[in-house]
């Protein structure tokens, strides 16, 4: 999955769960089971990450003083993907994600990719609509 999905999915969950140390792990284990739906990725994991930071980023500046487990869901949703970043910088080249220890565990293949990227769209799109929910009811 994207990177930002991960991270927006995270913190959603966060909201909902609304206790930082439980959205953290709730944001791990949605990691797991988004990465178990057979996804392909989008681009190079070096852009994944600038996204991913800048998602991170941009939830600590909007929804940090409101809604602090967001940011924790957040980060527990994108800690898994820190590991196929040392891998790259490690091996010099972008490696696969079954690769990776925790991708390992739930890592499938890319099915067909309209259909995985149309949920990965949905998911986003879902997510995002609520996180705008909540920037607008703050103001």
């Amino acid at each position: 999955m994207s990177g930002v999905t991960h991270v927006v999915v995270g913190a959603v969950l966060g909201t909902i769960v609304n206790a930082p140390l439980s959205a953290f792990w709730v944001g791990v284990g949605s990691h797991l089971i988004l990465d178990a739906i057979p996804h392909n990725e989008w681009f190079p994991i070096w852009l994944e990450a600038a996204f991913s930071f800048a998602s991170i980023g941009l939830l600590c500046f909007f929804l940090h003083s409101t809604y602090p487990a967001a940011l924790w869901g957040a980060l527990g949703a994108i800690v898994p993907d820190i590991e196929i970043v040392v891998l790259q910088l490690r091996r010099g080249r972008e490696p696969k994600r079954e690769e990776a220890l925790f991708h390992r565990l739930v890592y499938q293949p890319p099915a067909h990719g309209t259909l995985s990227q149309s949920i990965q769209l949905v998911l986003l799109l879902m997510a995002a609509g609520y996180v705008g929910f909540l920037l607008w009811s703050q103001g």
